[in-house]
């Protein structure tokens, strides 16, 4: 959330102060910090245009790290059992998200501070055949 806000104020900063698009403006985007090490341009207008960069990378980055663990999540895979495709722990979108958050899940998604007690000890986990058997009893 913090990227994204930082993303959203220095783009409407960068796009108030520099305002025109042209092929040199183009070229200010593109290489920011070469442009400042070069000494072709080093106003504080090219400055903000390089932490601009660095934001949308960051921004790039951590949304693509959010989908890709989000997914992994919603499968009730760990990386390296995506990897392999093993699915031995998939018990269904809404008991994976469970497992991992606790019972107020849906609560813990957005506010990682509130209690969410967890269905197991941490050491044993359910399978999916453990899960039909026996979950449903002692839960």
């Amino acid at each position: 959330v913090g990227v994204l806000y930082c993303t959203y104020f220095n783009s409407l900063y960068v796009w108030t102060e520099f305002g025109f698009v042209n092929a040199a403006a183009l070229l200010k985007f593109v290489f920011p910090l070469l442009i400042i090490m070069s000494g072709m341009d080093i106003s504080w207008t090219q400055v903000a245009i390089f932490f601009w960069s660095v934001h949308v990378a960051a921004l790039l980055l951590t949304s693509v790290l959010l989908v890709y663990h989000v997914r992994l999540i919603h499968k009730g895979n760990t990386t390296f059992e995506a990897n392999r495709k093993i699915s031995n722990y998939n018990l269904g979108w809404k008991q994976n998200w469970v497992e991992v958050l606790g019972n107020r899940w849906y609560i813990a998604v957005v506010w990682p501070f509130v209690k969410s007690k967890l269905p197991h000890n941490g050491v044993e986990w359910d399978t999916q055949e453990t899960w039909m058997l026996e979950a449903p009893k002692n839960r």
